[in-house]
């Protein structure tokens, strides 16, 4: 039983975070799971009823439904179906409330409560499955992971406190993981961004080297071909970084890379970095054609572009101690390959 009170401890926890976060769709999941475990838990054979026939339907309609607003109808629709279950529904005579839990547990109304809500869990875990691998955000494979359990539970009635607990789990985990990548992870390129940086400086210690990294002529490219074309680069330019520029790199800002060489001497970063430079040069992106180069049969036509990136780096030494020193210096040096003519590595 103590496990039951915990379960809907936390996923009533689990729920105010999700408010708090703006994860409106998992504050609904979480809603209704902890309304079905209580019910499982602590009530009688209608209650019991009730949260096998009607809580897997409403898990499946709030999974299957887009991110609503917190003032929204749709949260208005949700809440007035839970206040008509818990209300009407339930103070229904026994053949009508029958009837109405067959109803909504259609097409498997025949079969016992256990196993249609086990289905209907299981498929609403799916539908957040599908929009994970729709869409990559990390909530909704949090979301599919804890609707697994949640199957398991309805028909376990007062023995699956534990398997609630486990989906209250993995939904605060899936929620603070997604706002950390919010606020940690640049949403375009998959890496770090400035923020991670700061973070990530602040605690450098030793020897260690960092590079600025800039994309050649980017605003000429933009122009060119427009932003869209110009977010493609980014993020194209940003995974061939991180598969060959050898330390942590970071988005730092526009079309700006930082990369850090913890324990690493500069002559080794240099090494690292020319190879990222010529990976970089070697690539062949396909983006959107010009608008004005375009023929009207061909209005979605791409085209092969290649760039390049220019970049400084400097390392730690007696002279430069602090962190936001040595990153000045590789500032500086960055402008030195730009006034070389660009597509170069230079230290300072």
């Amino acid at each position: 039983m103590l496990d039951s009170v915990v379960a809907v401890l936390a996923l009533g926890l689990a729920c105010v975070l999700a408010v708090s976060f703006h994860r409106y769709r998992a504050a609904q999941l979480s809603l209704v799971l902890a309304l079905m475990a209580a019910a499982l838990a602590f009530g009688e054979a209608r209650e019991i009823f009730a949260a096998q026939r009607f809580g897997p339907l409403l898990l499946l309609v709030c999974a299957a439904m887009s991110e609503p607003r917190l003032a929204s109808r749709r949260h208005a629709a949700l809440l007035a179906a839970i206040l008509l279950i818990v209300g009407p529904v339930m103070l229904a005579p026994p053949r009508l409330f029958e009837a109405m839990g067959d109803a909504a547990a259609f097409p498997l109304g025949g079969q016992a409560p256990r196993v249609s809500g086990f289905v209907f869990c299981f498929v609403a875990s799916m539908v957040c499955l599908g929009r994970w691998v729709w869409r990559g955000q990390p909530i909704d494979l949090g979301l599919t992971l804890a609707l697994l359990p949640a199957a398991a539970a309805v028909g376990r009635g007062q023995s699956a406190g534990v398997l609630y607990l486990a989906a209250a789990v993995l939904i605060i985990v899936a929620i603070l993981y997604h706002s950390y990548r919010m606020a940690f992870i640049d949403t375009l390129t998959g890496l770090p961004n400035r923020r991670a940086l700061d973070e990530t400086l602040s605690r450098l210690s030793g020897p260690f080297s960092l590079a600025m990294i800039d994309i050649d002529h980017f605003k000429g490219f933009n122009d060119t071909y427009g932003h869209d074309a110009g977010d493609i680069v980014l993020r194209e330019v940003g995974g061939l970084l991180r598969r060959h520029g050898g330390g942590n790199v970071f988005r730092y800002g526009g079309e700006e890379f930082c990369a850090v060489f913890p324990r690493g001497d500069l002559r080794s970063a240099m090494r690292t970095l020319e190879g990222a430079r010529g990976a970089v040069e070697a690539a062949r992106v396909a983006v959107p054609a010009p608008r004005k180069r375009r023929s009207e049969q061909a209005a979605a036509a791409t085209k092969d572009v290649s760039v390049t990136i220019s970049a400084g780096c400097a390392d730690r030494g007696e002279e430069r101690r602090s962190a936001g020193e040595v990153l000045k210096l590789a500032d500086q040096a960055l402008y030195k390959a730009k006034e070389k003519g660009r597509n170069r590595v230079e230290k300072r």
